[in-house]
């Protein structure tokens, strides 16, 4: 049954917010890790959970906590495991005002994302937190990061998926990790309002109309290819594979060694196959322009997609979202450049 704390609003010094119903859904991660012979390992958390927020009670909060199985290292998500997110919102979605998901931080972003594109036709809050050290430790960044999440949840109800951490809230498919010690472990790499096809376009529901419904994340591999100072063509063919779509992690705005002799043709032969190539930039910030330079050019024209300034969580959880929804490459490539839930910055 949920737990309604009877604290009247303003005590302990919470800020005053509309009484919400929370399902917090715990996939695993550092937040609920204890020792182990082998090093922290996820441990069942939904007791130390409820502990944690009947004192002090945050007014106007009825919450329920639900433990996935198994709970996981982040670090061993796939898209399976966002697919067992999706399933938990899912079951539980008119029963709850919103939802906060304790997930750890190495995956957060990619999770945050999928979770984001999956609910992207639909406006109940959902955040996703946890923690650098376990709550088993006396320095634990676990409570703050909760009850600040729901906090935030409660009080500004964000309209896509989003990543509450240390003290700071952003779009789900916007944040990185830059840190694997710092209590602020993510960055946004919003730098620009969306001008359109974004969270706050009159266009974007239309838009999700015309996309067919989502059906499941699935184990279908999309390779993430970072180029580097010496990759060869045959390296990179072999990276690219015979699949449906990569990401491909450039320099700066788009550019590439394409003075290696077979690269270009690698990446056209497998456009030609139908792989959809998504380019997005190595840099935190800025955004893919290919046609700016000569090598960027010839990026477009082996018929790599300009990724603008997705990041490469949400272009990877994006891509396997539209072949989600059962649509072709040629469907996949036009909708990948089109923002759905703030994902990317169009021109304009």
């Amino acid at each position: 049954m949920p737990y309604l704390p009877t604290t009247t609003a303003g005590d302990a010094g919470h800020p005053v917010a509309q009484e919400m119903t929370i399902a917090i859904i715990s996939t695993g991660g550092t937040f609920g890790m204890e020792a182990s012979a082998r090093g922290l390992r996820p441990a069942p958390v939904a007791d130390r959970i409820d502990l944690l927020l009947r004192s002090p009670a945050i007014p106007g909060l009825a919450y329920t906590v639900v433990e996935l199985a198994p709970q996981i290292d982040s670090a061993n998500a796939t898209p399976l495991a966002w697919q067992q997110i999706v399933d938990a919102i899912e079951e539980r979605y008119e029963d709850f005002d919103g939802f906060v998901i304790v997930h750890g931080t190495d995956t957060m972003t990619y999770s945050a994302a999928a979770v984001a594109f999956a609910f992207s036709d639909r406006r109940k809050p959902i955040v996703l937190t946890g923690a650098q050290r376990p709550l088993s430790s006396e320095r634990s960044d676990g409570p703050l990061n909760l009850i600040g999440a729901i906090e935030h949840l409660m009080l500004t109800r964000p309209q896509t998926a989003e990543i509450y951490f240390g003290g700071v809230g952003m779009n789900g498919t916007r944040a990185v990790k830059y840190s694997t010690t710092a209590d602020r472990a993510f960055v946004s790499t919003a730098t620009a309002r969306v001008k359109s096809g974004g969270a706050n376009s009159a266009a974007r529901p239309n838009i999700i109309r015309s996309i067919p419904p989502f059906g499941r994340y699935s184990d279908l591999e999309i390779p993430v290819v970072r180029v580097y100072p010496g990759i060869s063509a045959r390296t990179l063919s072999a990276m690219l594979g015979d699949l449906p779509a990569a990401v491909l992690e450039c320099y700066g705005y788009g550019n590439m060694p394409a003075a290696t002799p077979g690269l270009l043709d690698a990446i056209a032969a497998a456009s030609g196959r139908g792989q959809v190539i998504v380019a997005v930039s190595q840099c935190v910030e800025g955004r893919i322009t290919l046609g700016a330079s000569e090598v960027s050019t010839g990026l477009a024209e082996a018929g790599v997609t300009d990724g603008a300034d997705l990041t490469t969580e949400a272009a990877l959880a994006k891509l396997h979202y539209l072949f989600g929804c059962g649509l072709s490459a040629s469907e996949v490539r036009e909708l990948v450049t089109i923002g759905l839930v703030g994902e990317l910055t169009t021109r304009g």
